[in-house]
């Protein structure tokens, strides 16, 4: 079937349409949604289905769970609003971590993605389009419907430029898709430059900001410190603060929409600890007959971040 078919019968179904819209208000911030993005996120999830079922019916390491069974809620506490994923059968996926500074093509999963994009050319969205220097392809076992890896072509590229994140800030403009970077520190599992992304609205975005100086501004009300970036110059802005942060071996996490959030990480998370997902407002339940609440989330995340009376700010920006 030709994806324009396919694309077809999706939109006559309505019911798949409104339980799609259903989802949306969910996802934070949907008062300011509008028709045209929910259109736009339609369009980019049928088209990331569409890539995602080809590759299953193809290959065996892709997930054997139906993503139908995955859920959604949300939970509350300390006026922030947390998106809860529901998705037991993840925990199954397989082990992807390699030794971190010990990256190994052969083991590599990113590797093996690329090398299927130039040879294959079936497990890349956009047809193969390039932001920055990075190609993107649907996560084969995602947290939700609409996941994606965001995979470097150089699998040891060490520095984030600013204009990788301004293609991670287009990717979002155009596609709708939000992004983070989980780093060494911050949730990394896989010693191979990537980001990650969802169509998910996840609620860090709708949150009021507080102006700092005229190049940063920070949500009040989040577990700690962060910085936010917007305007013309927010993607060189951000990537100083990153370098900076590095520099002074703070770990950090990225997170990338129409802003740039930038989150310094005060207790090291490995695998299992809390990333970008979790910094952007987001968790997702593994257990069985797990039901975590928001206060437990929002603990979760003040104990791995610098709060204000800990944290030197020259460690961001200098002098």
């Amino acid at each position: 079937m030709s994806m324009d078919i396919w694309l077809s019968n999706m939109e006559k179904q309505e019911w798949e349409w409104q339980k799609f819209r259903e989802s949306q208000s969910q996802l934070g911030g949907c008062e300011s949604t509008s028709e045209f993005e929910h259109i736009r996120n339609w369009n980019e999830l049928a088209h990331w289905t569409y890539i995602f079922n080809q590759l299953k019916s193809k290959r065996q390491d892709v997930c054997d769970y139906p993503l139908d069974s995955i859920t959604l809620r949300t939970e509350k506490h300390n006026g922030i609003e947390f998106l809860v994923v529901h998705n037991p059968n993840r925990k199954g996926r397989p082990n992807a971590v390699v030794e971190l500074g010990g990256h190994k093509a052969a083991e590599c999963n990113l590797c093996g993605e690329l090398n299927r994009g130039y040879n294959s050319k079936d497990n890349m969205l956009f047809n193969g389009e390039e932001f920055s220097d990075y190609l993107v392809c649907p996560n084969l076992w995602p947290i939700y419907r609409g996941h994606v890896v965001i995979i470097n072509k150089n699998p040891k590229k060490d520095k984030i430029h600013p204009w990788d994140l301004e293609e991670m800030m287009r990717l979002y403009r155009e596609h709708g898709y939000l992004v983070w970077h989980n780093k060494e520190g911050s949730a990394l599992t896989i010693p191979h430059e990537h980001f990650q992304g969802i169509l998910l609205r996840l609620f860090i975005n709708y949150l009021s900001l507080k102006q700092m100086d005229s190049k940063s501004s920070t949500i009040e009300n989040y577990p700690g410190v962060n910085f936010v970036f917007t305007g013309q110059d927010a993607n060189k802005h951000a990537s100083d603060a990153i370098s900076r942060l590095d520099e002074n071996k703070i770990y950090n996490e990225i997170i990338c929409t129409d802003k740039i959030y930038v989150v310094p990480v005060k207790k090291y998370q490995g695998k299992g600890g809390y990333g970008g997902f979790e910094f952007a407002l987001g968790y997702v339940e593994l257990g069985d007959n797990e039901k975590v609440t928001g206060e437990l989330i929002f603990n979760g995340l003040k104990n791995a971040l610098f709060q204000h009376k800990e944290f030197d700010y020259r460690w961001a920006f200098g002098k």
